[in-house]
């Protein structure tokens, strides 16, 4: 039978794990079996958040028989512990950050528990220092990049701030006290910047963030692009009244029903649905500077601002797009082409000698359109075609005019310029990719890539620059000082 013997302390033992101590509030009965372990020693503490790790070292004496088991407990709060069969450390969680807690050790072999060691010097848990903000991004402008991130761990202690620097110029920061994007601007164009960020709580600032891939601030349109908004819509084409963003966009219902949308903004950055339907499919959309003409799948609608439209008679045809020329307005699809002088009367034309159109210009002159495996024509009016060869069966995806220049780009790379529509000149572009959209913003070609930029200035010789941008808009168009595009769910602007 164990031997016991009666001491006047506090008594802060645990609960039977092997044999039981008699306890009240100011004696412990100590287990005086010479067959248990002696106490454990050199007991140390060491806080964290909430937390505090408890060390110790081994008995003396394991009483004959080895120890399995140690039991951590808090002086102040015996529901606090922790336990240890294997080592002699463990940590006590749950505890209250400020307060002063120390710490005794006991350890048990089959004969039962021995002695609790002394207690611990007291400590106090504390919050630590925030973690690294996770997953940093650079998106750059011009003269500026805006930095965003994913939230630092607070480790106890709510995050007050964040901080972004510039790697190669530490003077170049920008400061927040809690949202997760912020922009530093005086930047110089075309030098390449990484970034780092750091979080801050009320016990300091935490170690920085891994940097975000190089971007490079720039101040020609297309080379940077900013996401202003993702919303649930696919945009397939958008348009500028001078006032107004008209986009047009589609998807699924949640009963898997497709539908067709008309959306509007000021800015870009925040859209309201003005009309939307599961009967027709809208693809284009034009501003005549009277009037907003959108096409598609058996529809023309009209609206004078954006906001109210009216449904025109289309006698069934699919259109994909739509073209103001200043004068007349186009549309055409993969079969079907029609001119209107007001988009509310249209008059059907003679589809040109092309297997599906793609892109149409209007030069002051003629309309030049481009299309599938290189096929070009043009025409004065809209309503007869005349095929040009355009000396590439690479698909034309885009044509644009400058003034004095046509410019056509598509698949592999091909490029092709011409100053009248009728003899055309293959140009090296120095890429095999597929080129989707070419604009003149009226001193420069700009053919946004994937993660590229070419420009040039007479369509004859291009410079590819870098974007690191990761974004290529399908529709794109100039708004007078930037470009605007859409991209699946996305509407960007550059710069």
């Amino acid at each position: 039978m164990p031997h016991f013997k009666q001491a006047t302390k506090l008594c802060l033992m645990p609960s039977a794990l092997a044999i039981l101590f008699a306890c009240n509030s100011s004696t412990y009965l100590i287990n005086n079996n010479p067959n248990v372990p002696h106490a454990p020693t050199e007991v140390t503490a060491v806080a964290g958040n909430t937390q505090v790790t408890v060390s110790w070292t081994a008995p003396d004496s394991d009483g004959g028989s080895p120890i399995i088991v140690y039991i951590v407990r808090s002086v102040q709060d015996t529901s606090k512990y922790c336990v240890s069969t294997f080592g002699t450390s463990c940590t006590v969680n749950g505890l209250t950050n400020g307060n002063s807690y120390t710490f005794i050790v006991t350890a048990t072999n089959t004969n039962g528990t021995g002695p609790a060691s002394s207690p611990s010097t007291p400590v106090k848990p504390l919050a630590g220092l925030p973690s690294a903000p996770y997953f940093v991004e650079g998106n750059a402008g011009n003269t500026q990049v805006t930095v965003t991130w994913i939230a630092a761990d607070s480790n106890g202690s709510k995050i007050t701030g964040y901080t972004a620097k510039a790697v190669q110029d530490s003077g170049k920061h920008c400061a927040t006290t809690g949202s997760l994007t912020c922009t530093i601007t005086g930047l110089t164009n075309d030098t390449a910047y990484t970034f780092i960020v750091t979080a801050t709580n009320i016990i300091g600032t935490g170690a920085p963030s891994s940097p975000s891939r190089p971007v490079t601030p720039s101040g020609i349109p297309g080379l940077n692009w900013t996401v202003k908004y993702t919303g649930s819509a696919n945009f397939s084409s958008v348009t500028w009244t001078g006032s107004l963003l008209v986009a047009l966009g589609s998807g699924l219902d949640v009963y898997g029903d497709a539908y067709s949308t008309i959306l509007t903004s000021p800015d870009g950055s925040t859209w309201t649905v003005r009309d939307s339907s599961k009967t027709i499919h809208l693809s284009s959309v034009t501003w005549t500077g009277s009037r907003v003409v959108a096409v598609g799948n058996n529809a023309i609608l009209t609206s004078p601002n954006g906001i109210a439209w009216t449904a025109r008679d289309t006698t069934t045809k699919n259109f994909q797009s739509v073209v103001w020329t200043g004068s007349q307005l186009i549309a055409y699809g993969f079969s079907d082409i029609a001119t209107s002088s007001d988009g509310i009367t249209w008059t059907m034309g003679n589809y040109p000698p092309i297997t599906w159109l793609y892109s149409v210009v209007w030069t002051g002159s003629q309309f030049v359109a481009v299309g599938l495996n290189g096929g070009i024509v043009t025409s004065p009016n809209g309503i007869t075609w005349t095929s040009r060869n355009s000396g590439t069966a690479n698909t034309l995806y885009s044509v644009a005019w400058t003034g004095s220049q046509l410019v056509a780009v598509g698949d592999k790379g091909a490029i092709r310029t011409s100053s009248d529509g009728i003899a055309w000149t293959p140009r090296i572009s120095g890429t095999t990719d597929y080129l989707r959209s070419v604009i003149w913003n009226g001193s420069l070609l700009l053919i946004p890539k994937y993660d590229s930029l070419l420009t040039s200035t007479d369509g004859a010789t291009w410079t590819h620059r870098p974007s690191g941008t990761g974004t290529q808009p399908q529709s794109v168009i100039w708004m007078g000082n930037k470009l605007i595009g859409v991209s699946g769910t996305s509407f960007l602007t550059s710069p």
